[in-house]
């Protein structure tokens, strides 16, 4: 007799089949990025390195030493794991690009089940698809996939049911607190997290304990790598990066002559007149900043002294603080990506025709080095994709920052009509929550592109859920019925 399940294969690619004909739009979509994920990873080989790439991740792995100015989550649960076990810099970026489809797979799916148009929601999925600045970030040795990896599976774990459970919260929780130690602007992620199940309704013993589930869950995995740092430092935290963080945003703004400071301080507050100093990004990491000269003479305790420094500084001129936040906060609107005076360029972000290189730190010399090293050979930019690249990107290959803007009013509008809103109203206003406190995050230290990021990956899908809540279209998807002959192969 035919063994009844010879035929499986057979079923599979044609429910396979099947299913990109009837979502075919977004099935375009995610061929065309795959495809120009492959063309990056073919342009710039293996990988590219940013300063950060070698100085807080590379450098650090040998004896993963969390004491430098980026927290190591990065290094602990890609980096190095994958390269112990063999595999090379051109698997990690693999992988990283294979983040990138997964959110916007997931993305999408949870779109459909909460009832979104597929149009709509493919359309959602286009910043992290396409967008020439998440293809470029995936290529680097750099912690941000990993990061926007982790947001996405625990807001989809999380908001993938009608009203969450325990389970869900616990797992999203765990995501969440390693994402914070992946990246510190994850920290404030916890506060939509723990909102979430408060607003789910219900009973509110209910909610109150699923609130608790998510805290807890989400402080587990931050502890365990606060007290990891508290071995190599003395003090519980994540890294060493607020000190000069903090200290090269208030720098810009402290007002000498009328702010007072201890002794061992005063020499944190610029000599320069408020409108001729250089941005954050020179007092926080220009060798010629005060806060080096502190760092010289006081050793680690620098951090304590620019942290002091900054809180007095906002305590001061709380409203030049917010002011200064705002204006930068502000510019991930624009519909260019252009340099504003004083911000870290945007060109670090651009594919470049040859192999990039910052030196002094990330010369070719050093870049060969780390290619060898790592098992791939010498680095190579291979021509003439780069330039299709650049050309692509230069050419209005990324998402227009009005989209944002458009994004953030659909995913309020179901406050409009809270009541009548369907199941996607809850599920928006958490991507648009966990979207703005990582933004905000950056944006109180210092604007740069790169940490605008995880903004075009979420609030798109925020604003498609709001929108799809609105016309009443937020109804749970039925679950996928399952054909008859696996039905009763399955029952055997």
């Amino acid at each position: 007799m035919a063994d009844p399940r010879g035929g499986a294969p057979a079923k599979w690619l044609s429910g396979g089949v099947d299913l990109a004909r009837r979502h075919w739009i977004f099935t375009i979509l995610l061929v065309l990025g795959t495809a120009l994920r492959v063309v990056v990873m073919v342009a710039y080989q293996p990988a590219i390195f940013y300063i950060d790439s070698v100085a807080s991740y590379l450098l650090p792995m040998q004896h993963l030493n969390p004491t430098g100015e980026d927290p190591i989550g990065y290094v602990l649960y890609l980096l190095a794991p994958l390269l112990r076990i063999g595999a090379n810099l051109t698997v990690v970026v693999a992988v990283q690009h294979l983040f990138g489809i997964g959110m916007a797979v997931a993305g999408y799916a949870l779109m459909v089940r909460k009832g979104a148009w597929r149009a709509l929601a493919a359309l959602a999925t286009v910043p992290v698809l396409l967008d020439s600045y998440q293809l470029q970030i995936e290529q680097n040795i750099m912690s941000e996939p990993l990061f926007e990896a982790m947001l996405v599976a625990a807001l989809v774990t999380v908001a993938w049911r009608r009203r969450p459970d325990a389970t869900l919260l616990l797992v999203a929780g765990v995501l969440l607190g390693l994402a914070a130690t992946v990246r510190q602007s994850g920290e404030l992620t916890v506060v939509p997290l723990v909102a979430y199940p408060l607003l789910a309704g219900g009973d509110w013993r209910r909610r109150l304990r699923l609130g608790a589930t998510a805290a807890v869950s989400f402080a587990l995995p931050v502890a365990a790598y606060s007290t990891y740092f508290f071995a190599f430092t003395g003090h519980f935290g994540i890294s060493h990066v607020g000190g000069n963080a903090l200290y090269g945003r208030t720098a810009t703004i402290a007002d000498c002559a009328t702010l007072t400071l201890p002794q061992d301080e005063q020499v944190l507050c610029p000599q320069v007149p408020r409108d001729l100093r250089p941005g954050s990004d020179y007092w926080a990491h220009d060798a010629a900043s005060p806060y080096f000269v502190v760092q010289h003479s006081e050793g680690d305790r620098v951090d304590q002294l620019s942290k002091d420094f900054g809180l007095r500084v906002i305590r001061h001129q709380p409203l030049d603080f917010a002011s200064e936040v705002l204006r930068d906060a502000v510019k991930v609107f624009a519909w260019d990506r252009v340099d504003h005076p004083g911000d870290p360029t945007v060109e670090r972000w651009h594919f470049q025709e040859g192999i990039p290189l910052f030196p002094p730190l990330v010369d070719l010399n050093e870049v060969t080095a780390l290619s060898h090293r790592y098992g791939d050979g010498d680095p190579a930019a291979v021509a003439p994709l780069t330039s299709y690249l650049r050309a692509y990107q230069l050419g209005g290959g990324y998402t227009p920052g009005p989209v944002l803007a458009l994004s953030i009013v659909l995913a309020l509008a179901p406050l409009a009509r809270w009541r009548r809103a369907g199941a996607a109203r809850l599920p928006a206003l958490l991507f648009l929550a966990t979207g703005a406190v990582v933004l905000l995050s950056g944006d109180l230290i210092i604007f740069s592109w790169r940490y605008q990021l995880p903004g075009y990956v979420l609030l798109p899908v925020a604003g498609a859920l709001g929108l799809t809540a609105v016309l009443g279209r937020g109804r749970e998807a039925p679950p996928t019925p399952v054909p008859e002959p696996e039905r009763a192969a399955a029952s055997r």
